[in-house]
């Protein structure tokens, strides 16, 4: 989760009342549409975090799958 002050970014300047929320959702599937691309030949040592390692699997040579 990003949260970020965007005042200045906008055009419009300052909301005359209340505050001004942007939210921005984006979501992958385990099954894409074409084969990635993107190797990687071992788990990278800052991909600690479960969820890291998750996303990160999938794109793996297959040299390493053993050690996630």
């Amino acid at each position: 989760m990003i949260l970020a002050d965007t005042l200045g970014f906008h055009r419009g300047g300052r909301p005359a009342r209340g505050q001004r929320v942007l939210a921005t959702f984006t979501y992958t599937s385990r099954t894409p549409v074409v084969e990635h691309k993107l190797r990687v030949t071992e788990m990278p040592a800052w991909a600690t975090a479960p969820i890291q390692r998750a996303a990160l699997e999938l794109l793996l040579d297959g040299s390493d799958r053993s050690q996630s």
